[in-house]
């Protein structure tokens, strides 16, 4: 990530490594590789006044809470470009609005952050060589 933002539309590769396993195995979410355009300051300082304005009413509309979660929702689906996000069918995710708004919670928190520039992604882990197969075997 660079400290300048030079046109606006910068693009980013991102990563979240998966959740720790429980000891079951499972995990709350699987690594999450995107691409995504940085938000300049500008853009933050109008969403989190946007997001301040739903808030408002918040003590006597409940509702006031789910309009600024759907804004930051559409914050982060309007900046990230593509994703590695599968469902539970492992049928690939589209980025989208309500896609951001049933990712886990937590996974949702650092994708926002590293989206703002608060936060930074994971690093990678390297690319991992499949074990040689049998052709390959062959040939030596």
């Amino acid at each position: 990530m660079a400290s300048y933002i030079d046109d606006g539309y910068t693009r980013d590769d991102g990563y979240i490594a998966a959740a720790p396993a429980a000891q079951s195995g499972e995990r709350l979410w699987e690594p999450l590789e995107f691409s995504y355009r940085i938000a300049t300051r500008t853009e933050i300082i109008r969403h989190d006044a946007e997001v301040r304005n739903a808030l408002k009413d918040e003590d006597q509309d409940p509702e006031c809470a789910v309009k600024a979660e759907q804004l930051a929702c559409r914050f982060v689906a309007d900046r990230v470009k593509a994703w590695n996000l599968k469902n539970r069918g492992n049928h690939a995710v589209p980025v989208s609005v309500d896609a951001c708004s049933r990712i886990n919670a937590a996974l949702f928190g650092r994708l926002y952050r590293i989206i703002r520039g608060s936060d930074l992604s994971d690093p990678k882990p390297p690319a991992v060589e499949p074990p040689p197969g049998d052709l390959d075997l062959q040939k030596n």
